[in-house]
């Protein structure tokens, strides 16, 4: 029996790192989620402060073994403190009956980001033996320093990434993350300011199957910076969104300054991001004449949301170049997406009242269907996944209903 148990315990410790990584639950309700969700600092100077979150696990059933990633700007923090809670009495997960996995804190994972990686999982080499958890835990105490503020408000994902939960025979347990967001709010900004780019709209609240675009932009150019390249990365949680396509915004091939167009390089859609590059065109001999000035829109990217969750949307490996060349020094803003289930009503417009308003709102998505780029999934009142005559008629049965919640 004993041998059987100890085998248990060790496939636990040595299949958890493969285990398939599962971020949506299926109404399991275990959450992996990093709290306080959002952090601020500033605007007051900031570098050289320092705040903690935690990672906590929330309503987990059997657990044997976790493991997580955490991802963040290392331009903006440094993580300089990992501390691990008192385990629960009678849990008998202390030494030697416990293998504490992965490197822990590394300030420089990249050029861009610092990553925390740790996983623990029951090992049972001594009486008393390790029992299962469930319940609340606390994975970590994460104690993060300011060492940057930019000159413009500057904000990062927290991002939780490839977290897996195992139970005691080694099967992956569902689960959800939930990211935290980091923001430093700046003084002032001087009169020359760096050229940020970021993800607009933010923050963006949809439903399951509805398609999206976001805007990769960018700001506060001037034409001494010289300007000429750009290339971006933009992370995102595959298990949640599709990357339909991508598409050149007008910003860098605005005839004021791209006298000989540009060229796009991309969309490439790779494991867990997708990369766009732009180059604006010189002229025959090599030199440029005109620089871009201002700001704009870079790219547009269109998503599906397949998954209900959330996740950051985030601009990694980002790179704006001179003609020399040379790296232009620059800041980031990334995005979230919040994916819902969709709750239909007559009241497609959710003002409490059904109206005209809400027929002509509906009315706009006649013919569409999921992945449409008209879909509105509100509006599909009889759920066949398509919006016609069907779908108007219902709201009009319902003229002058009030809605309350």
């Amino acid at each position: 029996m004993y041998k059987r148990v100890l085998l248990a315990f060790v496939l636990a410790s040595f299949l958890l790192p493969i285990l398939p990584a599962i971020s949506v639950a299926q109404g399991s309700g275990t959450l992996v989620k990093v709290e306080p969700e959002k952090v601020t600092m500033g605007p007051d100077p900031a570098v050289g402060q320092e705040f903690t979150v935690d990672i906590t696990l929330y309503d987990v059933a059997d657990l044997y073994g976790w493991e997580a990633k955490l991802f963040w700007n290392n331009t903006l923090l440094n993580c300089t403190a990992e501390e691990y809670p008192i385990l629960p009495e009678g849990l008998n997960w202390e030494s030697p009956n416990s293998l504490l996995l992965g490197p822990g804190i590394e300030q420089d994972y990249n050029a861009t980001h610092g990553r925390w990686y740790h996983g623990l999982s029951a090992l049972p080499m001594a009486s008393p033996f390790p029992e299962s958890f469930t319940g609340t835990i606390k994975l970590v105490t994460l104690t993060f320093k300011v060492i940057y503020q930019p000159p413009l408000n500057g904000s990062c994902a927290l991002d939780l990434f490839d977290t897996k939960l195992s139970d005691y025979d080694a099967v992956a347990i569902d689960h959800e993350d939930v990211d935290g967001f980091y923001e430093i709010l700046s003084p002032p900004a001087p009169p020359t300011l760096e050229p940020k780019l970021e993800i607009k709209p933010e923050s963006v609240n949809t439903f399951i199957d509805n398609v999206f675009d976001i805007d990769v932009t960018i700001s506060n150019v001037e034409t001494t910076v010289k300007l000429v390249g750009v290339e971006f990365k933009l992370r995102y949680n595959t298990t949640m969104l599709n990357v339909i396509n991508a598409t050149e915004g007008p910003f860098m091939k605005d005839s004021t300054w791209a006298l000989n167009g540009t060229e796009l390089q991309g969309p490439f859609i790779e494991e867990d991001y997708v990369i766009l590059g732009i180059l604006m065109l010189p002229h025959a001999d090599g030199e440029y004449t005109a620089f871009p000035e201002g700001g704009g829109t870079l790219a547009t990217i269109t998503f599906n949301a397949t998954a209900v969750g959330n996740c950051a949307l985030e601009l990694i490996e980002t790179k704006l170049s001179n003609p020399t060349p040379e790296s232009i020094d620059h800041t980031v803003a990334d995005g979230f997406v919040t994916v819902s289930q969709v709750t239909v009503s007559p009241d497609v417009n959710g003002d409490g009242v059904v109206n005209a308003l809400d027929t002509r709102l509906a009315g706009q998505s006649l013919g569409s269907y999921p992945g449409h780029p008209r879909w509105n999934p509100v509006a599909d009142l009889n759920l066949d996944n398509l919006i016609d005559i069907f779908d108007l008629v219902l709201i009009s049965k319902n003229f002058g209903l009030v809605i309350t919640t």
